[in-house]
């Protein structure tokens, strides 16, 4: 059965879930992140940076009543007293962690995975724009794997494409840099403009531009989505 069919979440997500070593993208800044719960909904770490080569302290809180909900605070980092990274662990694998964070009045999308680091390379230097966003991308929507691809209308400004989930296939439009360059919004329809089954709100990486993680929402719920370029 498609993910869209699939009630939520399909097994109880529990803080234990969280805990281990993780390999950590921030915004293509690479990293890994290792995590203990210590009681209740709340967790503990550290976060080694490759960039700044030095560990940092980390401590988060699963939400209640969202267990698969997350805030991380990493502590004196990137020139900031903490920074903060609100995601949703990926609950159909509970191999990956995809949301958002923010450093002063800039928003970027991050994503942790339980597999070994893989260096994303650089698609394009410059500012992130439409047609960076076009292309093929291999996507985990809450963890279940799919084929999207993308066309830019630069007439129309849009992104228009498709979303293949197995043997099911939607339709998608979308647009990027309502906000910043490298923001993108993608609503997938049944075929023929039918009904909305997810919004997918998010951030290309923005050196690499190679990856996008952030907010899926399908119904009432929230979850995390990473897609990664492959053409």
């Amino acid at each position: 059965m498609s993910l869209f069919g699939v009630p939520f979440p399909p097994v109880q997500v529990t803080p234990a879930d969280f805990v281990g070593r993780w390999s950590f993208c921030d915004d293509g800044w690479p990293g890994s992140l290792t995590l203990q719960h210590t009681g209740g909904e709340d967790l503990s770490g550290i976060y080694f940076s490759e960039r700044f080569d030095d560990d940092f302290r980390v401590t988060g809180r699963v939400a209640d009543g969202n267990p698969h909900a997350v805030e991380l605070i990493v502590h004196e980092f990137n020139w900031l007293p903490e920074q903060r990274y609100s995601g949703y662990l990926l609950t159909r694998s509970r191999n990956a962690i995809a949301g958002r964070t923010q450093w002063k009045d800039q928003p970027f999308g991050f994503f942790a995975t339980r597999a070994a680091r893989q260096p994303l390379g650089l698609y394009r230097p410059g500012i992130a724009q439409g047609d960076d966003f076009a292309g093929s991308w291999t996507a985990y929507l809450d963890g279940e794997t799919a084929t999207v691809v993308l066309a830019a209308d630069a007439d129309a400004a849009v992104l228009r494409g498709s979303c293949t989930v197995g043997a099911d296939g939607y339709d998608v439009i979308g647009t990027h840099g309502a906000e910043v360059p490298y923001d993108i919004a993608l609503t997938m329809r049944t075929r023929s403009g039918g009904d909305i089954v997810a919004e997918l709100s998010g951030h290309l990486m923005s050196r690499p531009k190679n990856a996008i993680s952030g907010v899926m929402t399908a119904g009432d719920a929230h979850r995390g989505f990473i897609m990664i370029r492959y053409a």
